[in-house]
């Protein structure tokens, strides 16, 4: 059976650091199809930019680049347990389901009591990318207090330690010149958030 990734988020926007995820997944666990599905209504995060336009410029910075596999982006209403079944009997039908995630994502997940998230950590492999904001220690300890009836059977691997600078779609809202002077944006994505006025 092919194998495909699916990679959640709320992506405001998606940058450098969340392609270079897709691509050390790769490397530590090749696949055939990765799926990008961009969270439309996150209630976590009420002031995101449109779904639309966050598509766009995932688009953007996924078109830019040569990839080993293909990508595809879609909207998924929530990251809720029935709406990732669906979206994967939709867009992934046929595929084994890998779901790649950092792990300041998975601490979020296990900590959550009130959308249902930690209960999505029983459908999919995942494979864990280690962000300096959350060291692999504090990972392990967030894993290890997840209710018993998922900590037996949450599968996990993780496929890469970052250890170099840590990119946040947050300090590129708060400057998309500077973070595209870091190469974290790329050309096309900053004339689009001027052009939408996006961030200012």
């Amino acid at each position: 059976m092919k194998e495909a990734v699916l990679y959640t988020g709320t992506f405001d926007p998606y940058h450098l650091g969340h392609l270079w995820q897709l691509e050390r997944t790769y490397r530590a666990h090749p696949f055939d199809k990765a799926v990008v599905a961009i969270i439309k209504t996150n209630p976590k995060k009420p002031l995101a930019s449109s779904w639309q336009n966050r598509i766009k410029l995932a688009n953007l910075m996924l078109t830019s680049h040569r990839l080993p596999f293909v990508v595809e982006v879609h909207t998924i209403d929530y990251i809720q347990p029935e709406n990732l079944k669906q979206f994967a009997a939709r867009y992934l039908n046929g595929y084994h389901i890998v779901r790649t995630v950092a792990s300041d994502v998975i601490v979020e997940f296990a900590k959550d009591k009130k959308f249902g998230l930690n209960d999505a950590l029983l459908l999919f492999h995942y494979t864990v990318v280690v962000r300096p904001t959350v060291n692999q220690r504090e990972l392990e300890a967030a894993i290890a207090e997840l209710p018993l009836h998922i900590a037996k059977k949450f599968s996990y691997e993780i496929v890469h330690v970052q250890v170099e600078e840590d990119i946040s779609a947050t300090n590129i809202r708060q400057n998309p010149k500077v973070a595209f002077e870091k190469g974290y944006i790329i050309e096309s994505q900053l004339d689009f958030i001027k052009q939408k006025q996006l961030y200012y």
